[in-house]
């Protein structure tokens, strides 16, 4: 994902057509799940499956939806199959990136509204499957250019990607509940304020940073140059 122009990728009509065929996917993949034993796992598979193809080579998504194909007299894209081939191997392939995933870690849950970052999302003008996947590849975005310490992004990830509860027997590290707490919400503070400064979100932070926050999101702003969505900034970063 190419952060200098992040509000416009991946191309606007690759995105527009995932928010378009979100939910045809999603009947796919709630079928094969159900005939895989993942009964109510289709969201996170399919969310799973977009999050990978979205960050491979633009030129390659563009030529598979500009590729068309009929079938029974309907219309489809090379993007389709792509991506309902890519769904159908992770379902049932027990070597899949996201059958290996489950074998080790439980399927994560994480609701973005929860973060207190998103937009409040209004059912009946929003696509929510649409939002809700821009809203976590943008928390992502900005997750990838902290120039965070080892353990602070394990511990992130544990929580936020992998959808783990952060007192979770599944920890594997020498870290104390008490130090995963204060470290995954120190991150979370500093990407809200991120995401804030460039103008993403209207919701604006509860709490000055810290001294480690400050570093993390003065860093990430000084080497990220966009064009920010306000006129003047609103935090001190």
């Amino acid at each position: 994902m190419t952060i200098h122009t992040y509000g416009k990728l991946p191309n606007e009509t690759i995105g527009n057509y995932i928010s378009l065929r979100y939910e045809r996917w999603l009947d796919y993949s709630r079928f094969k799940c159900s005939q895989a034993g993942l009964e109510g796992e289709e969201v996170d598979v399919l969310n799973t499956v977009l999050l990978d193809i979205l960050q491979k080579d633009e030129k390659l998504l563009i030529d598979l939806y500009k590729k068309k194909r009929k079938r029974k007299g309907i219309e489809y894209t090379e993007l389709d199959f792509f991506i309902l081939k890519t769904l159908e191997l992770n379902i049932t392939s027990v070597t899949a990136p996201y059958r290996a995933k489950r074998k080790v870690i439980p399927r994560g849950d994480t609701d973005l509204r929860k973060l207190k970052i998103a937009e409040k999302i209004d059912t009946d003008e929003e696509d929510i499957p649409a939002l809700m996947l821009k809203q976590f590849r943008l928390i992502n975005w900005v997750l990838k250019g902290l120039d965070l310490t080892e353990p602070e992004r394990r511990i992130f990830e544990f929580k936020y990607l992998l959808g783990n509860r952060l007192s979770s027997s599944e920890w594997i590290g020498p870290e104390s509940i008490k130090t995963r707490y204060a470290t995954y919400h120190s991150v979370l503070s500093a990407i809200h304020h991120v995401i804030f400064y460039y103008g993403y979100t209207k919701i604006a932070p509860q709490k000055e940073l810290n001294k480690r926050e400050l570093e993390l999101a003065d860093r990430f702003v000084r080497t990220h140059k966009i064009k920010t969505r306000k006129s003047n900034n609103l935090v001190n970063i």
